[in-house]
């Protein structure tokens, strides 16, 4: 599994939308599909929409998952918007990796999910920063404490 996403469609009855890798699945995959992306959905129930980071599923994937939910610009027939998850593996670009399936399903992404999900990828880059700089204090201290 590299990419599982899974929504609700427009329409009441339509069975639900899972996308795995880039291709709309059914079956036995679509139920292992499933199952890894409500284990998923379980563990972060607390979080409001929309709702993006990184994850440990130790049962179904070593290291961390990136695991987003929220909505789309899309509404159901009742004008509810509509809601999606998503969960990826080691990727370097997960908002890219969200919209190459988003294309497969021909859905767009809500401006507040959006925000979310860009706001991860910056607050990412800060902490890597952040690590870098402490790390390079620590290595300048020290070589000022031997010398």
């Amino acid at each position: 599994m590299k990419t599982i996403l899974w929504y609700q469609p427009e329409k009441f009855g339509e069975p639900d939308v899972i996308c795995k890798d880039g291709e709309i699945i059914s079956g036995f995959q679509r139920d292992e599909a499933f199952e890894i992306l409500k284990t998923a959905a379980d563990a972060y129930i607390k979080h409001d929409l929309p709702w993006c980071g990184y994850i440990r599923l130790p049962k179904y994937a070593e290291g961390k998952l990136f695991f987003a939910k929220g909505t789309f610009k899309g509404v159901d027939e009742c004008g509810r918007a509509l809601s999606f998850m998503f969960l990826s593996t080691s990727c370097d670009d997960f908002l890219e990796a969200l919209n190459k399936e988003l294309q497969v399903v021909h859905q767009e992404l809500s401006e507040t999910t959006i925000k979310c999900i860009e706001k991860k990828k910056s607050t990412s880059k800060e902490n890597i920063i952040s690590i870098l700089i402490v790390l390079l204090i620590f290595v300048i201290a020290l070589i000022w404490i031997i010398l």
